[in-house]
């Protein structure tokens, strides 16, 4: 688990991995310069975000590097991932869907192979540096 927060919310995510007994298979990591050699030894990002997400660049890092995403939808997400796309959209609220892909990416190593090819494609069609040029252009136009 990679990122930062709060010293009170990283806290309250050790603990609960004690607490329910899986902090033995949790790599607990503070902010990572190097993203893309995190990516190279994950097999899913799981972006659980339940108030705040701007644009979800995050899951745009991932999805080029062949990391399928599975995620909340808040903020932004949604606009980045497309079910089926190279990831996997939930409600913040339902956690048991999200868990059960999880699960069943872990499980698949197809289908995870899919989504990360998938998600690549999409984040290279869709939010390369010319897409987003031509985006912004023809906005202003």
């Amino acid at each position: 688990m990679a990122g930062y927060g709060s010293p009170l919310e990283i806290k309250k995510v050790v603990d609960y991995a004690k607490k329910i007994g899986v902090d033995k298979n949790v790599i607990f990591l503070d902010y990572v310069d190097e993203i893309n050699n995190l990516f190279a030894i994950s097999d899913v990002l799981l972006i659980g975000s339940q108030e705040f997400e701007s644009f979800g660049l995050t899951a745009v890092e991932a999805m080029l590097n062949y990391v399928p995403v599975v995620s909340t939808d808040t903020g932004g997400l949604k606009e980045v991932i497309n079910n089926n796309e190279g990831g996997f959209v939930f409600n913040k609220k339902d956690h048991l869907a999200f868990a059960k892909k999880i699960v069943e990416l872990l499980n698949d190593d197809c289908m995870r192979l899919e989504q990360g090819i998938k998600g690549h494609n999409r984040v290279k069609n869709m939010f390369s540096a010319s897409k987003m040029a031509e985006m912004y252009r023809n906005e202003i136009q």
